[in-house]
This record gives C-alpha cells, sequence and structure tokens, in this order.
C-alpha cells in the first residue's frame, strides 16, 4: 500500500501538509525503525546489513579493478571504524588534548597556553 504523500490525490495537499496527506503514527512504527550510527553503516542483525557491506557488494557486482577497489577499501574502512566508534573524531581528539593537558583546571577554561599547546600539535 502506497504512502499518503504517494496516493493524494491533491499535490497541493501534500506540499501544505494536510491532514489527508501526513502519514499515521502505526504506519510509520511498521516502516521506520531508530538505528545507530553503526547499525545504519556496518548493518544490524540478520535483516540490515548496512551501507559499507552494501558497497563492498556494489564494488564486487560491477567488478571493480584493483587499483580501484583498493582506494575504495581505505575510505569504507575508515567511514566502518568511525561509525563503529574505533576511530575518534576531531573533535574527541582535541577535547581529550585539552581534558588530559597539565595546566588544565577543569574549569572549561582554555588558558592561552593550552591553545598554543594544541595548535602545534595539531600542525604536527
Amino acid at each position: 500500500k502506497p504512502c499518503a504523500p504517494c496516493s493524494a490525490s491533491d499535490p497541493a495537499a501534500v506540499a501544505n501538509g494536510s491532514e489527508e496527506s501526513r502519514l499515521n503514527e502505526e504506519m510509520l512504527d511498521d516502516t521506520v525503525e531508530e538505528m545507530t550510527m553503526d547499525e545504519i553503516f556496518n548493518g544490524k542483525g540478520d535483516y540490515f546489513p548496512g551501507l559499507v557491506p552494501l558497497c563492498y557488494a556494489y564494488l564486487d557486482h560491477m567488478n571493480c579493478d584493483k587499483k580501484g577497489f583498493s582506494k575504495l577499501d581505505g575510505y569504507l574502512r575508515f567511514i566502518s571504524a568511525r561509525a563503529a566508534a574505533q576511530v575518534k573524531t576531531d573533535a574527541g581528539w582535541m577535547r581529550d588534548f585539552v581534558l588530559n593537558h597539565p595546566e588544565y583546571a577543569k574549569d572549561s577554561v582554555v588558558s592561552p597556553a593550552i591553545a598554543h599547546d594544541l595548535v602545534k600539535a595539531c600542525d604536527e
């Protein structure tokens, strides 16, 4: 059965968000599921393979050459690890740097000395 916006007789009703065109909660409960970033990218259970495995399947299906696969494999591994929280974000790395800096007084103030050391560490 098509969703309400797909079967609405009046396209303007869809654009205006009228009651007739809105998806009802019962339908959403059957078609939508909350997932973590890890589950979206790496899969969930035996019913959702994940976006990264789908990309690998596509590369296999199109007989991707070794050079192209190698390049894309690096990106896909990184995306997979980031989604699984195995690789820190830049913000996480900076937060940990400040929190572990010997001059940080646990007062939410990043002093000029801490900022200098952070910029220096980023440059390295």
